[in-house]
């Protein structure tokens, strides 16, 4: 299983290194990071927090399509952390965590989606894969 890198760790350092894959969180996305962090600590905050979750939201598909598994799982979880409900941010993370080994963390995200939406297909399709490549689940 590979090391995964924590929402903590994106939130105390400007770039970060995967042990995994060698891949950076760019410069560029520094300020990002400091928007999330300003956001998290004050919820009166005058930034516009759907700008915010969409902007994360982008880069960490962007993460994801790049097989940045980890960096694109933190993504997620900030915007979770923001919009706890926000079923893109958890089907985007379950992929994440299903590709870094993370297959119970996994399938639970993916079966609250199924909870909130019983027919979203993406969830259910993804959480047969889950169930039939590993069938301990």
């Amino acid at each position: 299983m590979r090391e995964r890198i924590t929402l903590q760790d994106l939130l105390n350092q400007k770039i970060v290194h995967l042990p995994e894959d060698n891949a950076l969180i760019e410069p560029e996305n520094s300020n990002l990071i400091e928007v999330v962090k300003t956001v998290a600590v004050d919820k009166s905050s005058f930034i516009d927090k759907k700008m915010v979750v969409d902007d994360i939201f982008k880069k960490g598909v962007k993460l994801l399509k790049s097989e940045k598994y980890c960096c694109a799982a933190a993504f997620f979880e900030t915007i979770l952390s923001l919009e706890p409900e926000h079923i893109k941010a958890q089907l985007n993370l379950g992929v994440a965590l299903y590709q870094i080994g993370e297959y119970k963390k996994a399938l639970n995200i993916l079966e609250k989606v199924v909870e909130q939406e019983p027919d979203n297909e993406i969830a259910n399709c993804n959480i047969r894969t889950i169930k039939k490549d590993f069938t301990n689940f």
